[in-house]
């Protein structure tokens, strides 16, 4: 009986698994955060300015990720990037439709109207 409690267990039927140590360890590049954060943004919050912080932002992670191979966050860096891209059309798109929509009324005072309507509808 006291055999059957001093043996070592069995071995692992699937091989022994391999350590991760802290030297392995990769980090995720902030600037790739912060294009993904800043190309979200873009469509949400204001268009021109996230979105040419996300295009910037992206660049710089991806070249920054290209040359350091312990740093990750190269997919984050490419949708900032291109989030970035998407909003700031879109938002271009809309400011010259603004513009044409003031330019197209004689009134100032129906312009006005216009342009609050399609700023609210954005």
């Amino acid at each position: 009986m006291s055999d059957s409690w001093n043996q070592p267990p069995p071995p692992d039927p699937y091989g022994q698994q391999p350590s991760y140590g802290y030297g392995g360890a990769r980090r995720t590049e902030g600037l790739a955060v912060a294009s993904l954060v800043l190309g979200i943004a873009g469509f949400v919050v204001c268009p021109l300015i996230c979105s040419v912080l996300a295009i910037i932002f992206g660049q710089q992670a991806k070249n920054k990720i290209r040359q350091d191979p312990s740093l990750q966050g190269a997919g984050m860096a490419q949708a900032g990037f291109v989030l970035g891209i998407i909003s700031l059309a879109l938002g271009i798109i809309l400011l010259i439709v603004v513009i044409i929509a003031a330019a197209s009324n004689n009134s100032s005072s129906s312009s006005l109207g216009i342009v609050a309507q399609l700023a609210a509808a954005a």
